[in-house]
């Protein structure tokens, strides 16, 4: 019996000194890791969004180019059909346009860049007009339409405007 109860008490004597719940400490670290997990994610995801918009941004450029060289092709409105690429403003914008040169009055379609994305091509203060000839379709010249985040330029991306009139990016 004196077994038993020597047994019995050691027990007793163990669970007198474990401790109940978390410490100060404990509840810190963990917050601390959440908070940190939380804000890596969400710089992530504000990452990822401003690369989609980018990615959006290029489809649609390439969209209007192809867009104006179909409309060349098929002599609608009987003009030559191009695009105006302009980074005079503070924001750049590109418009599809009818006719030999662009000017507001022959502007079909104004389309500006997301308020985080800039061209780099054309440079700040210039611009560029893509022209299409009737019936071919051709481009009046190659050129090249770069665009980048602003908050990384050194993400960026490029639309080529070959010879033949493909679009590449």
């Amino acid at each position: 019996m004196n077994i038993r109860k020597i047994d019995y008490n050691f027990t007793q004597f163990k669970n007198k000194n474990l401790k109940r719940g978390f410490s100060l400490i404990e509840v810190l670290i963990v917050i601390i890791m959440i908070i940190t997990i939380i804000s890596i994610g969400s710089f992530e995801i504000s990452s990822f969004y401003r690369r989609q918009n980018l990615n959006d941004s290029v489809s649609k450029i390439a969209f209007a180019l192809r867009g104006a060289r179909e409309k060349a092709i098929s002599q609608e409105n009987g003009q030559q059909w191009g695009i105006h690429f302009d980074n005079t403003e503070s924001s750049g914008f590109y418009a599809l346009f009818s006719g030999d040169t662009y000017s507001f009055s022959n502007a079909y379609e104004r389309i500006g860049l997301n308020e985080n994305i800039k061209f780099l091509n054309p440079p700040q203060g210039f611009s560029i007009d893509v022209k299409f000839s009737k019936f071919t379709g051709l481009p009046s010249t190659s050129s090249s339409i770069i665009i980048s985040l602003i908050s990384n330029p050194s993400d960026l991306k490029t639309i080529n405007m070959n010879s033949n009139g493909e679009v590449l990016y």
